[in-house]
């Protein structure tokens, strides 16, 4: 028996049975699918949030309160906060120091224009500007003066703008209620987008000693450093360091750079991806089983129809081939139609959720292992039944009723 007819014979006995065909077919079209749709999100997320985050610039320095155990670049707990406004500013003294920043985040209702929400706020100084690149659409941002009298001035992100007040430059010269207080509305963002699927515009800038003041919090959340350049940057961490290790006494912080935040953030991203893949895998091993169970009832269905095949001169190769054959098409069927439901559902989803379609780089690899890893599912669970089949013996088969 040649490849071709054992092909044909395997589509045969496919179509005589349709119904249980497809259900086996199913079970290793919902693993592919299951196996493309985690593996091609995860992916496209980590992908996503890395090159935001890259975005920020390779220039960034990230001071965070606490200190990170040994072999960890970041800490899991922040624990007691530590840094100060004075911190930022003794630290913007630094040679290779272009501009720091204290940021102290908290979340709170935000009322105006007769609507009311709840917002991000954030305590910073006319640093972060700068540091951030960030740009003023209308009015102005905070300014020295701002800080030195506490005054209560806000300057909103273009979402809550618009939440708030319907038209963005309307809102200048406004009054927004924070914690019960009146700040009147100095300027309005241009739109920043998303960072780590925060809405970056939905936000409330305040000085730093105002949010102090209003919510009663001494020390920053964390602090953002800018170096002089990219090639400062070593040089400007070990500058944070000493400077706040001579004001502290105690290391009680953890100075990250862009470079060691990305390579942290990437791999939890790719160990993740891998649990979703691992996951989705078991599925496609418990289609494996469905194929295994159907070759075997076949098998049995079939032992007249075997001994008659070995009784006209049927070889044990012959056999093994024609059932081997018939396990890999069930497997590659539901590979192929998983493969096309799960290229829609990954591309919907990412398109939905992260604003753009996954690439053909991040699919075609994905695509390729899961569809040679059902081929393989179907070869490995074919094996037992179609050696089963092989080794019956003619006279015993063609006994049974």
């Amino acid at each position: 028996m040649d490849l071709w007819e054992a092909v044909d014979l395997a589509l045969e006995a496919l179509r005589t049975h349709r119904l249980r065909s497809f259900l086996t077919t199913l079970g290793v079209t919902i693993g592919v699918a299951a196996v493309i749709a985690l593996v091609t999100i995860g992916q496209s997320a980590r992908s996503s949030v890395v090159g935001e985050l890259a975005g920020l610039g390779p220039d960034l320095l990230w001071v965070l309160p606490g200190k990170a155990k040994e072999g960890q670049q970041a800490p899991t707990e922040e624990g007691r906060l530590t840094l100060t406004y004075e911190d930022a500013q003794a630290i913007q003294e630094g040679a290779a120091i272009r501009e720091a920043a204290p940021i102290l985040q908290t979340t709170a209702e935000a009322s105006g224009g007769g609507r009311t929400t709840t917002t991000t706020v954030i305590g910073t100084t006319p640093n972060l500007l700068r540091i951030r690149n960030l740009q003023v659409a209308h009015g102005r941002f905070l300014s020295p003066s701002d800080l030195a009298r506490r005054r209560r001035v806000v300057v909103l992100g273009d979402a809550l703008a618009r939440e708030l007040y319907r038209t963005p430059g309307a809102a200048v010269g406004r009054h927004l209620v924070l914690m019960g207080r009146a700040f009147q509305v100095v300027g309005v963002l241009r739109p920043e987008g998303q960072l780590l699927g925060v809405n970056l515009d939905d936000r409330a800038y305040i000085p730093f000693p105002t949010a102090q003041q209003v919510f009663r919090v001494e020390h920053a959340s964390w602090l953002f450093v800018q170096a002089r350049d990219t090639a400062s940057i070593a040089r400007a961490r070990r500058e944070v360091e000493r400077i706040l290790l001579r004001r502290h006494r105690v290391e009680d912080f953890t100075v990250l750079t862009q470079s060691q935040l990305l390579s942290s953030l990437d791999a939890i991203l790719r160990i993740l991806t891998l649990a979703l893949g691992a996951i989705a895998g078991i599925s496609l091993l418990v289609g494996g089983i469905g194929i295994m169970n159907i070759m075997l009832v076949s098998v049995t269905e079939r032992t007249r129809e075997i001994g008659i095949r070995k009784a006209v001169g049927a070889r044990f190769a012959d056999i093994l081939l024609q059932f081997l054959v018939e396990a890999m098409a069930i497997s590659l069927l539901g590979g192929l139609a998983g493969t096309a439901l799960g290229i829609g559902i990954s591309w919907g989803v990412t398109d939905r959720l992260l604003g753009s379609p996954p690439t053909a780089t991040t699919l075609i690899p994905i695509v390729g292992l899961a569809t040679s890893f059902s081929v393989l599912v179907g070869l490995v669970f074919g094996v037992y039944p179609a050696w089963r089949a092989a080794r019956l013996d003619p006279i015993e088969a063609l006994r049974y009723e």
